[in-house]
């Protein structure tokens, strides 16, 4: 395993999501589930470490 160190590209967002968009999000979110594997894949080779969605 790699040596991993603490990134000066990590970023907090905060995004308010409109009302009639909340179905939708909660949908993709799910969707990113059932594709994990790629998921993973593809933040890995952009460099990502730890992603996570936080819903209020």
């Amino acid at each position: 395993m790699e040596n991993l160190t603490v990134s000066d590209r990590t970023q907090c967002l905060k995004i308010k999501l409109k009302p009639e968009k909340t179905e939708y999000a909660i949908a993709w979110i799910k969707n990113l589930y059932k594709q994990l594997e790629e998921v993973k894949q593809v933040l890995s080779n952009e460099g990502i470490i730890v992603e996570s969605i936080f819903m209020e």
